[in-house]
């Protein structure tokens, strides 16, 4: 047995095989024993175990704090603006810190302390609340004791010990509870070695604070870390091997037809096998405990086995099933659980193999079997992998990115290459002639297959995966003002019902005094009312956050924390008993997240195996041992969030000529549907309630719970059937009123009926779209939601909506779900994200009182399509806090500019803008999670002067000076027309480079051909490319625009084709020789007898004008004057630029105008409300340059003597300049 107890603080990797290569682990062997023997002396079980606290303190803690070089200070003051309750212990370094503290005001006495020390009296458990105890206040968990003394003093390490076990805390995991490092002091006493003793010594001295400890921390952390990037390869080359397998073993006869299923399958598998590597790791399996289990049927044993044989090069055969078979045993054993085993059943459907059966009818040979075990077990150090240091949020990463990939077949030998941020596979002879580097080891051969995104990439261009600390703030910023106002409500009844009693007497006295308790328990049942929404939830990481947040505020309301009164006064109240007769067994933390999680946890994911992910992630988060899985599956569903049908819409079919769903601004008619809906609804929510009052405490109660929902969704199928023909009209299923009418008049019809009805054409049709595209009916899927009874509920709705959405422009969607959704939510505009839907629709989602908070892009402050957007969250006033990360990154990997939203629908007048000003990638979490003011600006703006166009927000002292310019008139656009440069959909033919100007030819070189031509001058332009327009000064042009058009008065004309072929023919020679490419331009929307012009008609006529020329993307202004008017330029998408050209009668300067829009003020001013990209680039485009101020110059000084002047300070500037010039 291990010396130590690790729970996730530390790597056990580290503690096991690295912490004895430090320097720090030789400790001199005298002074070990000498403090191993000092405690001994003062060990005495039978009379530790008799003392009350105090008396333990006295006679046994102090010592032992005195013996590890401690100065303590016994029950130190209490934190500011906490309750009466205070720490046993601050430890400090030596008494000279602790004479300084002592000296110091309240506030600042904890500065100065290394440590705290929480003691309880002999035997007491550390994870739970206790029903009983001499001392009322310590009823209270001690885990969460610790938790809060840590956070309310900003004291890094905690110890938390009954003399018996002995736990190190650490501030920021330990409001999870459950995360610590300890050591049973009894065990090592009575019978372990000074050198197993050297594992309490070590953490628990006082030299090992902090620098000791923060190094073993840091490189746990770090090595997690680490761990975590090696295992995202390794899981990817594991599915591609398992799929490998399926499609390879001999008797599964599977063809490539169904690359799909082997994939899903592959994964579920990986899931299993990655649940338990886990449970084996964190001790919920009895590895190390049961032989039976350790050496015959554990996962520990077989990956063991296989890595011995691998490394020694054991050939594996490729035709034999004896680890498949072993992994099916393994599987059945968790699944049903095995008392001798001492394995407990943990179904929860994973494992079940009714579920999966494609996992029943094929099999894996055992060497792709092997191949894959190991690449999970073992880094390419061949070093273990340590499961148990990696969170949660760590796995749902990695898992979550193999969501991205489909597997492929290799038709010809391929191999992965870099190419900017991407990886991706081409021939193995292109790769050859490119003289690519290529590993042998990645080359997949032809037939083999591979794993590749939509796009065809070996890896994705970068992850979204949002970082924990970005969780971490949206839910506390989320959850936290809605606890925070059920703390209030549950307060002010207390206060209400005290206010009773006192004029109270006899029976009425002993009424109220019931209802003050409870009331004051009420608490407990408002936390587990809440109701919480993560609508694009992925591998589950807001929805686990949450689960944790809402279980330590249980656990706080169970504990009988005060509540607090305006006066500031403190209600202490009864502590609420929770459990009922019986109190559970496992840890109270794990028991709060087991209820919340079926209770207030809710979740939708468009990807089927999201789903699946998602409950692993919360399994294994809440897993207790000797427990089975909770029940997810009534709350975590899979659908499309943005697809689907309201039940107040039914009344009649869609109006495909409707724009947009109309606010309701009456009664509404009740439809056939509605009403009986109504009549079934209650039937519904019972069977709801039966699940979450059901306990999960045994398998047959979590399968009762399964027959429970198995019978709601047949009571709910029917109404979930006419919702999804309704939908189905947007998607073009012709459904005729009679039909339609039909099908709600046989709601009430018997089965046979409702079969014969459901072939009907259109019937069928429905549900194939309904199927293909994952409607998704939130009413019918979650009525305890929206439904009280028999009618809807006053404030329908969840209480919050929190999450991550997908980043999606509506290009890459298909067409009818574009045309959808224009249909029916008002913030489709223009070319739109698929992230501004999911705003409206998370928003509309919500309970009146409810709370909103995403992350998601900030171009929505300023973008054209985000329009439409901020009227819906201005219209009315829904916007609570922003928090905008500027230029700073915070996906890794993948470039986005991003913010946090809080919305809620209460009525309000302005809201905080909160900025983060530039800083290192590195120290972004610390500003975020612990709110570093020097790094953060804010600002309260007001609604009424917000408006839909244009968002901008300016923060600082510099922010006063913007916000002066955005009121200052004229704009640009006022005095300037600004015109984008030329779109050609084919610059590698027209766009040529110069080689020499010959008279009336000119020799040019084409990228297309990789020729050189002598052309005609008459149809080439001058033209600069965005990245060759300089500031201030104009280089040498070094491109020539081939420029089929005439100019006229009215405008650009094609040159008609004879005229072309006459007038240029050897231009035309060479637009001939590139005919199929510019015919097939745009998909072959060029094939016609226009063929030769350019693909966008704009401004062919404006270029040959004085004008101001910009890059579109530039770090800094970068404009040139064109005073001639003779250049032209390109322009569309990123590397292009714009033009700006005075207009008639604008009595300003051109140079006077270039000199403002080169300047730093303008520069600096639109740069904070440009778009950013990654590099330190910002966006030119006509959109903000539009937005800029000219103001106008009144000059007092006389003309002529403005010319002196002028005059003068030129030939001051030219004496200084030939004066350096002599000096260099």
């Amino acid at each position: 047995m291990k010396p130590h107890r690790n729970r996730g603080l530390f790597s056990n990797y580290y503690l096991d095989e690295l912490l004895s290569r430090e320097e720090d682990f030789r400790v001199s062997r005298p002074e070990l024993k000498e403090t191993f023997q000092a405690i001994r002396s003062v060990w005495d079980k039978d009379r530790l175990s008799s003392l009350n606290e105090p008396q333990l303190r006295k006679h046994f803690l102090d010592k032992v704090f005195d013996s590890l070089g401690w100065t303590v200070d016994v029950e130190p003051p209490t934190p500011s603006g906490e309750w009466s309750r205070h720490p046993d212990y601050a430890l400090f370094e030596d008494r000279e810190s602790l004479s300084m503290t002592q000296k110091a005001s309240k506030d600042e006495y904890f500065k100065k302390a290394l440590c705290l020390g929480e003691a309880k009296r002999w035997g007491r458990p550390l994870d739970k609340k206790l029903k009983t105890e001499a001392d009322p206040s310590e009823i209270q968990n001690p885990s969460l004791q610790m938790s809060r003394y840590l956070w309310l003093t900003g004291v890094k390490w905690g110890i938390l010990t009954d003399a018996k076990h002995w736990r190190l805390y650490e501030r920021e995991t330990s409001k999870r509870l459950d995360i610590f490092y300890e050591i049973d002091l009894e065990d090592l006493i009575e019978s372990g070695s000074e050198d197993d003793f050297k594992y309490f010594y070590l953490f628990f001295r006082r030299d090992a604070f902090p620098d000791f400890l923060e190094k073993v921390y840091q490189e746990s952390v770090d090595y997690a870390q680490a761990v975590g990037e090696k295992l995202k390869e390794n899981v990817y080359q594991a599915l591609k091997t398992l799929a490998e397998g399926f499609l390879k073993t001999s008797g599964n006869n599977i063809s490539e037809v169904y690359l799909k299923e082997i994939h899903d399958n592959s994964l579920i598998l990986l899931y299993r096998l990655l649940f338990i590597l886990y449970a084996e790791h964190r001790g919920l399996l009895p590895l190390g405990e049961n032989r039976f289990y350790s050496e015959s049927y554990s996962l520990d044993a077989l990956k063991k086995e296989i890595a011995e044989k691998l490394d020694r090069k054991e050939p594996i055969a490729s035709s034999t099933f004896g680890y498949w078979g072993r992994l099916k045993e393994l599987f059945e054993i968790i699944n049903r659980g095995n008392r001798e085993l001492e394995v407990p059943p943990y179904n929860g459907g994973l494992f079940d193999p009714d579920k999966h059966i494609f996992l029943e009818d094929y099999r894996v040979a055992d060497l792709y079997v092997a191949r894959a075990v190991d690449l999970l077990s073992r880094s390419s150090d061949k070093a273990y992998i340590d499961y148990g240091s990696l969170e949660i949020r760590h796995l749902g990463s990695i898992y979550e990115g193999l969501l991205e990939y489909k597997l492929a077949v290799a038709e010809e030998d391929i191999v992965p290459i870099k190419k900017k941020s991407r990886e991706i596979f081409i021939s193995l002879e292109e790769a050859r002639t490119q003289k690519k580097k290529i590993k042998e080891d990645e080359v997949v051969r032809k037939g083999e297959v591979c794993l590749v995104t939509d796009r065809g990439e070996r890896k994705a261009t970068g992850s979204y995966y949002t970082p924990h600390y970005i969780v971490k703030y949206i839910v506390e910023n989320t959850l936290g003002p809605l606890i925070e106002e059920k703390r209030k409500k549950v307060g002010e009844g207390i206060r209400e019902v005290k206010e009773k009693i006192k004029n109270a007497r006899g029976q009425d006295r002993k009424f109220y005094e019931k209802e003050l308790k409870d009331t004051e328990s009420s608490l407990v049942d408002e936390i587990l009312s809440v109701k919480v929404l993560d609508p694009a939830m992925g591998s589950g990481h807001f929805l686990v956050e949450a689960t944790d947040f809402l279980a330590r505020e249980l656990l706080k309301a169970l504990g009988g924390e005060p509540l607090e009164e305006p006066s500031g006064k403190t209600v202490v109240r009864e502590v609420p008993d929770p459990y009922g007769p019986k109190q559970p067994e496992e840890e109270d933390i794990r028991w709060a997240r087991r209820e919340v999680v079926e209770k207030c946890i809710f979740g939708v994911d468009l990807n089927p195996l999201a789903v699946e992910l998602a409950k692993l992630s919360i399994w294994l988060h809440t897993v207790a041992r000797n427990r089975p899985l909770n029940f997810l599956d009534h709350h975590l569903r899979c659908g499309n969030s943005l697809i689907g049908a309201r039940i107040e819409d039914l009344v009649s079919l869609p109006d495909l000529k409707k724009k947009k769903r109309k606010e309701e601004s009456g009664p509404v008619q009740l439809g056939l549907f509605e009403s009986i809906f109504k009549e079934k609804v209650n039937i519904l929510l019972s069977a709801f309630a039966q699940i979450e009052d059901l306990p999960s405490e045994t398998v047959e109660q979590v399968r009762k719970k399964e027959e429970f929902y198995n019978e709601f969704r047949k009571i709910v199928s029917r109404f979930q059937d006419v919702e999804d023909v309704w939908t189905s009209v947007y998607f073009g299923n012709n459904v005729s009123w009679d039909g339609y009418q039909r099908l709600q008049d046989s709601l009430r019809s018997t089965e046979e009926e409702w079969a014969e009805l459901s072939q009907e054409p259109w019937f069928k049709k429905a549900k194939q779209i309904a199927e293909e595209k994952h409607f998704f009916h939130w009413e019918l899927e979650f009525p305890e939601v929206f439904f009280e009874g028999h009618q809807r509920k006053e404030n329908p709705g969840f209480d919050a909506v929190i999450g991550n959405p997908p980043y999606v422009r509506i290009q890459s969607l298909p067409r009818d779900e574009v045309l959808y959704f224009n249909l029916v939510f008002k913030s489709a505009f223009k070319n739109y994200d698929i992230y501004v839907l999911l705003v409206e629709q998370g928003t509309n989602l919500l309970n009146n009182t409810g709370y909103f908070g995403f992350i998601l892009p900030n171009k929505f402050f300023q973008a054209d399509y985000g329009e439409a957007l901020r009227k819906f969250l201005l219209i009315p006033p829904k916007v609570r806090q922003i928090l905008d990360f500027g230029d700073n990154q915070v996906f890794e990997d993948a470039t986005t500019y991003t913010c946090l939203l809080f919305i809620n629908k209460q009525p309000k007048n302005n809201f905080c803008y909160f900025r983060v000003t530039k800083v290192d990638s590195n120290l972004l979490p610390k500003v975020v999670s612990y709110w570093k003011e020097d790094f953060i600006s804010c600002k309260r703006i007001e609604f009424s002067q917000t408006f839909s166009k244009k968002w901008e927000f300016f923060v600082g002292g510099i922010g006063e000076i913007f916000s002066k310019l955005s009121k200052m008139s004229p704009k640009l656009d006022e005095l300037a027309e600004i015109f984008v440069g030329l779109q050609t959909s084919a610059d590698l033919i027209y766009i040529l480079g110069k080689i020499r100007d010959e008279g009336r030819y000119i020799k040019v070189y084409s990228r297309a051909t990789g020729k050189v031509y002598e052309l005609e001058r008459g149809v080439l332009k001058a033209l600069f490319k965005g990245s060759e327009l300089k500031r201030y000064e104009m280089e040498e042009f070094r491109h020539y625009l081939l420029f089929p058009y005439y100019l006229t008065d009215k405008g650009a004309v094609l040159i008609p084709e004879r005229e072309f072929q006459r007038e240029y023919p050897k231009a035309w020679g060479y637009v001939k020789e590139n005919e199929e490419k510019l015919r097939s331009r745009e998909g072959g929307k060029m094939n016609h007898s226009e063929w030769y012009a350019f693909g966008r008609h704009q401004n062919l006529d404006c270029h040959e004008q004085p004008k101001i020329m910009t890059q579109v993307l530039a770090q800094r202004a970068c404009m040139s004057i064109d005073s001639e008017g003779i250049y032209y330029f390109v322009g569309g998408g990123n590397a292009g630029g714009y033009g700006i050209a005075l207009k008639e009668r604008t009595d300003i300067s051109p140079y006077f105008l270039l000199s403002l829009l080169n300047g730093e003020l303008l520069d600096g001013y639109l740069q904070s409300y440009s778009s950013r990209f990654r590099g330190g680039f910002f966006s030119y485009a006509r959109r903000f340059l539009e937005l800029l101020p000219i103001p106008p110059i009144s000059f007092i000084t006389a003309k002529e003597e403005r010319k002196r002047l002028v005059e003068e300070y030129k030939e001051i500037y030219k004496r200084w300049f030939e004066k350096e010039v002599k000096n260099a």
